[in-house]
């Protein structure tokens, strides 16, 4: 008696080190089913394009507004930035303050201890600024008068009385002190070093002879700045060229470029705004030369081979849905029938053990409908998340697992 006790005792011991481990190995199934596409995700989230880009800046008040186009500018060497905006019908004037990164007051030309006064017509006005001498940070503040047309006194804050030796802050704070009694917008402006750049061109930097090709690239220039597009041989000569403009409300500028009278070769891609410069190597090929550099050849994959189609980027969002379901389905089945086998192998657990099964595969067959959504034509899984059906079946097993031990234990 006393050993069959202890028989009983050790099966059930036994029983329930063996349901243990299938369940951390179902776990652990789980995760490697579902972690992979959460990263994913968070891979496509972060995934932001890189250049420069020119922008503008626009402030709304309750009764005026003011737009910089663009709001950044290359400093020192002459562009300029438009600014314009609208206010009430009853205004016939708005002020305008621009603070320099020193605190200081400058007028539309960069003279300082200066400001500008800009008539409004037809409830609009515009006032062009090429005061950007110094890289840094710049304030514009706009000032509408009161709605009975007049201006707050202003004693300290005349054309010709501006004050100076203040930073920034404290000369912006001046302003909106001496018209607290008016509507007063700031704009943020920022003057920086002169760049130029240059996309990537034709692929991988080759391009037809024939057809000539479309350049473009980045710029921080002020808008309608010209920029230079020369191709030179190996000796530095220009062989042909061509100029582009600026956008600046897109810090971009483009041309065509005419290839038609080059012969196939390697040379440089030169351009120039007279404030910076950039090149890039170019490679003119004739048509059928560059039809065969930039169609990749098919390297057919053996079939069966895993590691080739793998390499090859082959596989898709459904056959991996399907290989992790099916290695789960295997090891939580192959650890069920482990754990039946220990517990005595009774008619009881055989029956567990069928139902356990129908159930697993029960469960792939239903792990169809994702595998369906995951192979869609973008490749994306645009209905539910890969690895459910997996973690489903695995739940399933673990609740049959769970009534096999009680049944024992009873």
């Amino acid at each position: 008696m006393r050993r069959t006790r202890r028989h009983r005792t050790a099966a059930r011991e036994t029983a329930h080190t063996t349901t243990t481990l299938v369940l951390t190995v179902l776990v652990a199934l789980a995760l490697v089913a579902v972690v992979p596409d959460v990263g994913t995700a968070a891979l496509a989230v972060g995934d932001r394009p890189d250049g420069v880009s020119g922008d503008t800046t626009r402030v709304v008040g309750d009764s005026l507004n003011a737009t910089a186009t663009p709001a950044t500018v290359a400093a020192s060497v002459g562009d300029s930035i438009e600014v314009s905006g609208s206010t009430d019908g009853s205004v016939s004037a708005v002020r305008l303050y621009l603070v320099g990164p020193r605190g200081t007051f400058l007028d539309e030309a960069g003279r300082t201890e200066a400001m500008e006064t800009a008539s409004v017509a037809d409830e609009t006005f515009a006032v062009t600024y090429a005061a950007f001498s110094r890289r840094g940070s710049y304030s514009l503040l706009v000032v509408s008068p009161r709605a009975d047309g007049s201006f707050e006194t202003t004693e300290t804050l005349d054309r010709d009385s501006l004050p100076s030796r203040m930073t920034r802050d404290q000369a912006v704070d001046t302003v909106k002190h001496a018209y607290s009694g008016d509507e007063v917008v700031e704009l943020t402006l920022r003057g920086e070093t002169p760049s130029l750049a240059i996309d990537p061109i034709g692929e991988n930097g080759t391009v037809p002879r024939e057809n000539g090709v479309e350049v473009s690239g980045t710029s921080n220039r002020g808008d309608g700045r010209s920029v230079t597009v020369d191709v030179l041989d190996a000796d530095g000569r220009v062989v042909t060229g061509t100029t582009a403009t600026v956008d600046a409300s897109a810090g971009r500028w483009s041309t065509e470029l005419d290839t038609s009278t080059l012969d196939p070769g390697t040379y440089t891609l030169y351009v120039d705004d007279l404030a910076s410069t950039a090149s890039a190597p170019l490679v003119v090929v004739d048509d059928e030369d560059a039809t065969a550099a930039t169609t990749p050849a098919e390297t057919p994959i053996p079939d069966g081979d895993a590691e080739a189609a793998e390499a090859a980027g082959t596989p898709d969002a459904g056959e991996t849905v399907d290989n992790v379901t099916g290695a789960a389905l295997a090891n939580a089945t192959d650890g069920l029938d482990d754990a039946t086998s220990v517990l005595g192998g009774s008619e009881t657990n055989a029956t567990t053990n069928t139902t356990a099964n129908e159930t697993a595969n029960a469960s792939a067959t239903g792990n169809g409908s994702v595998n369906d959504s995951a192979s869609g034509a973008d490749g994306s899984t645009s209905e539910g998340l890969p690895g459910f059906g997996v973690v489903a079946a695995l739940a399933a097993v673990v609740v049959l697992a769970a009534a096999a031990r009680r049944r024992t234990d009873g």
